[in-house]
């Protein structure tokens, strides 16, 4: 009983192990059936994910190959568009060098034309320079000091005159583009600053006013004449082509007309100098022409003993030229040079002086060169430099012309001629053209001086004129005419 006992307590112990056993091997079947079921979720979820990345890698492929499709219609579009762009660029290089042969053609064309037009007026121009000169008055030309000098010619209008200074020298050139032709006009002049002059100096008709007791007012008094008309000028005077009335303010109620019945003073001017006008007695009008003003009364300027009045420079020298192209077919050119000097030099004074002196300033004028076999036909206008000595012991003078600006190789020479007494004779002219010499022409000048009237003084300038064939005087090819003007160095 006691084994049955001890065998039945083992055997229920075991049973107890083995329940305990089977209780353990439940928990870890429950264990493993909850990582079983972890792991069902787990590759539920991974499916699923991958399902997802599947379908956006799809999406992805899709978009690309879509993309793809695009580039390569893109690049297809690209590769014909490029085609046309390469035919049209060999079309365009086709016709640029079809356009720039015509161009370089029609240039070519053009410039045979001006050449064979210049080589035409170069030969009218070659004609009209050795022409008769055209007439220009001695009063044409009207320098003026760092001005555009006055200008005119008979039937022609010269329209706004331009100025420009040239060292020593102010120059003006003027235009006409008439109907009947087309004119141009250079002029050089040295003309000086007006001097300020006491006006008694200038106008010796002022007289000095005194007061009743005989005393000097400080005044001086002129009365107003018609040869004043360019030389007054006030505020209170009409417009051109009017008549003002000026009434009588003083002592005018007096049932009589005196002496002492005057207008009020009317400031202004008389050459530039200040002062009152006033007039007496009668009908005091002014009347503007247009050149100046025409005064009917008894009128007086009245300005202070110190006045001054600005006296222009008539010591003066200009040189210049004048060219005329004719419109009516089949045209023609003619010319004209000019010089002045101020105050003629000559007489016993020139004679006593010793010694040498030199003068040098500038020449211009016009030429013409005419080649028909070649191509350098041509005509124009010049500027060079002209220099001369003058030899006081023999009474000769010479001189040259150089540095053209239109040929480096051309030059003159002004052959030696007497200049006794002050006056230059004609002398003869040679043209030098790249070393070749050839004469043919004749220039003439007269000296200046500063000095009013002359006396035994080297001479302050010269001026003159020049003329020069080339060829020969039966067929030549070349002419030209000039001016100068230079000053004692």
């Amino acid at each position: 009983a006691v084994a049955a006992k001890d065998v039945a307590v083992a055997a229920k112990d075991v049973a107890v192990a083995a329940q305990a056993a089977a209780e353990l091997a439940e928990d870890a079947a429950d264990e493993a059936k909850v990582a079983a079921d972890l792991a069902l979720v787990r590759a539920v979820a991974a499916k699923e994910s991958a399902e997802k990345e599947a379908q956006l890698q799809l999406r992805l492929a899709q978009v690309a190959r879509d993309e793809a499709g695009v580039a390569r219609e893109e690049a297809r579009v690209a590769r014909e568009e490029r085609a046309t762009a390469l035919r049209q660029l060999a079309i365009a290089r086709q016709q640029a060098g079809t356009a720039q042969q015509a161009q370089e053609r029609l240039a070519a064309e053009a410039e045979a034309a001006r050449k064979q037009a210049r080589q035409t007026e170069a030969g009218v121009a070659l004609t009209g320079l050795g022409g008769t000169p055209l007439v220009l008055p001695a009063d044409s030309v009207g320098p003026k000091y760092r001005a555009p000098a006055s200008v005119s010619a008979p039937n022609v209008t010269f329209i706004s005159p331009r100025g420009s200074s040239a060292g020593k020298w102010y120059a003006t050139r003027a235009s006409n583009q008439g109907q009947i032709s087309d004119d141009t006009i250079v002029v050089y002049s040295d003309v000086g600053r007006p001097d300020s002059t006491p006006i008694m100096e200038e106008h010796r008709e002022f007289s000095e006013e005194l007061d009743e007791d005989g005393v000097s007012t400080n005044l001086l008094a002129i009365t107003i004449t018609n040869t004043h008309s360019k030389l007054i000028m006030s505020s209170r005077f009409p417009s051109s082509g009017r008549t003002a009335t000026i009434p009588l303010t003083i002592d005018s109620t007096d049932d009589e007309t005196d002496n002492d019945d005057m207008t009020a003073k009317l400031r202004g001017s008389f050459d530039g100098a200040s002062g009152t006008f006033q007039c007496s007695g009668g009908a005091c009008t002014v009347r503007n022409t247009g050149g100046g003003y025409v005064l009917d009364g008894t009128w007086t300027f009245r300005t202070s003993k110190s006045s001054r009045v600005n006296v222009p420079d008539e010591e003066f020298m200009h040189f210049g030229w004048w060219r005329q192209k004719t419109k009516s077919a089949p045209g023609a050119f003619a010319y004209r040079t000019f010089s002045s000097v101020g105050s003629a030099v000559s007489g016993n004074g020139f004679a006593t002086l010793q010694g040498s002196a030199t003068y040098e300033g500038p020449a211009i004028g016009q030429y013409a060169i005419y080649q028909p076999l070649g191509t350098q036909s041509n005509h124009g206008e010049f500027k060079a430099t002209a220099r001369f000595t003058a030899n006081f012991d023999t009474d000769m003078l010479s001189g040259s012309v150089s540095g053209f600006d239109v040929s480096s190789g051309w030059s003159l020479t002004l052959q030696r001629t007497s200049m006794a007494n002050g006056s230059v004779s004609q002398g003869d002219v040679s043209w030098t053209i790249d070393g070749n010499i050839q004469d043919g022409g004749n220039w003439n000048g007269a000296f200046h001086s500063e000095i009013d009237p002359y006396v035994d003084d080297i001479p302050d300038g010269l001026a003159g004129e020049f003329d020069a064939e080339y060829g020969g005087t039966d067929n030549p090819v070349g002419r030209l005419v000039g001016a100068f003007g230079t000053h004692k160095q």
